[in-house]
């Protein structure tokens, strides 16, 4: 893609699933990525990733029939998503509400798990947003285009 475009370097973004990828990218190419930025993802195996309950069923290829079958019968479906929604303390008497925001609560870049992360490159930064959620580029817009702009220094206390 970027020889398509004529670009010789990119800030490359990972977020979520692509996350993986375009780390992977980075350590592959690492004259065609100016930064790699990653916003809520994951890479490898570090000791403070947990994966939520629901992404462990839906990802697992062995419980493939079984959660075809739970989101394949609307009361079975109901019934998980309310379970879900009690963990993240939603409303169980507010089925759409929990449908609605069950997902979203996914957490997997915290900051402990930034920091595992980002002792992988060198010079790396740690940009923590506090009141940002799964996609930080959606709630907080113009914090996260300033950090892509130009390289910062490292916050020295993150916080979350």
């Amino acid at each position: 893609m970027l020889d398509a475009l004529g670009i010789d370097r990119a800030v490359l973004v990972g977020q979520d699933a692509s996350g993986p990828d375009a780390v992977a990218y980075s350590i592959a190419s690492p004259r065609r990525v100016a930064r790699l930025v990653l916003l809520n993802t994951v890479f490898g195996h570090q000791p403070s990733l947990k994966w939520p309950e629901m992404t462990r069923l839906f990802a697992d290829p062995q419980l493939t029939t079984l959660a075809d079958d739970l989101v394949g019968d609307p009361s079975q479906l109901l019934w998980l998503l309310q379970r879900w929604g009690v963990q993240w303390q939603l409303d169980a008497d507010d089925p759409e509400g929990i449908a609605r925001n069950s997902i979203l609560p996914q957490f997997y870049l915290g900051p402990s798990l930034a920091a595992e992360i980002a002792a992988l490159f060198p010079n790396p930064s740690v940009h923590l947003l506090p009141g940002a959620g799964h996609y930080p580029q959606h709630d907080q817009p113009d914090t996260v285009a300033e950090l892509l702009k130009e390289p910062r220094q490292p916050d020295r206390n993150p916080r979350q």
